[in-house]
């Protein structure tokens, strides 16, 4: 390396400590000329490293990701992006610690559910330019997927070792989701769909919902549309409708609306209403309210 240096960039991987090279460059760039004083009294600063030579983007970046995996601050989105990159699939899948970011990233490739809507870390500028948004983190569609698994007992239990299968019916439920749920699938701001307590709430929801239809031996994205269009039509997910309500607590409140509206009564009232609405709107059009009105007079 030469002194004085062209660019405070040099051509380095750096995976900790930038803030004391920086503070190198900036100490070595007020050094005084010749016929100048010293305002440090002469002291230069001993700064401690390490330079690894000939390591392969691989490495680097687990590297980066086993010194950085817990300093605060640091994006989690990312470094479940570095893990995802670094780690054999199959390795992912086959690891219940792992299992729900396998299947993060398995939901966002295309054809899934989440296809085009995962955030991976990094800037965002570059999507900005195209005009893309990407409103789910993948650390968080991990989350939401790992709530999901855990109110999925009976699920999860019997196909934990299948993770092929797992994924399958994941997806077929949030592909329900999609469309049962259209205008808040693609209004983040408004609609507290893809909002945590809204991720987390239909997480949970969907726990029961697999359970059920597992015993029912189903599984398609018609199945559990069956259990999600009594929802759509009782509860709101505007984020006006929802105000105050956040975190953990707010996502379990979105979950026992959702089960209270998806409940065996609660759906059956919700037909009858339907049945008697349709029913009380053929005698209008049939002038039938006046005649038995007349024969209860009678």
């Amino acid at each position: 390396m030469d002194f004085p240096k062209d660019s405070k960039n040099p051509h380095v991987s750096r995976v900790d400590g930038n803030h004391r090279l920086w503070g190198v460059d900036e100490t070595l760039s007020k050094q005084p000329a010749d016929d100048e004083e010293d305002e440090n009294g002469g002291d230069f600063p001993i700064v401690s490293y390490s330079l690894l030579i000939g390591l392969d983007p691989a490495q680097e970046a687990r590297l980066f990701r086993d010194i950085n995996g817990e300093h605060k601050g640091m994006d989690v989105t990312h470094l479940d992006s570095i893990m995802v990159r670094i780690t054999p699939s199959e390795v992912l899948a086959g690891n219940l610690k792992t299992l729900p970011l396998w299947l993060a990233d398995k939901m966002s490739e295309q054809g899934r559910a989440f296809e085009g809507m995962v955030f991976r870390g990094g800037t965002r500028e570059g999507l900005k330019r195209i005009g893309e948004q990407r409103p789910v983190k993948l650390n968080s569609l991990k989350t939401t997927l790992s709530q999901q698994l855990k109110a999925a007992e009976k699920t999860y239990a019997l196909l934990s070792d299948d993770p092929d299968t797992l994924l399958n019916i994941l997806d077929n439920y949030w592909k329900a989701v999609r469309q049962t749920f259209d205008e808040a699938w693609h209004d983040r701001k408004n609609f507290i769909l893809l909002q945590a307590i809204g991720l987390g709430g239909f997480a949970k929801f969907g726990g029961s919902i697999l359970d059920s239809v597992f015993d029912e031996e189903g599984g398609d994205v018609a199945d559990f549309v069956k259990y999600l269009q009594p929802v759509r039509d009782a509860v709101s997910l505007r984020r006006d409708d929802w105000t105050g309500i956040a975190g953990a607590g707010g996502a379990q409140v979105v979950a026992d609306k959702l089960l209270k509206a998806s409940a065996p009564d609660a759906v059956k009232a919700a037909r009858i209403k339907e049945k008697l609405s349709k029913s009380q709107s053929i005698d209008q059009r049939l002038g039938l309210d006046g005649q038995a009105g007349a024969d209860s007079n009678a």
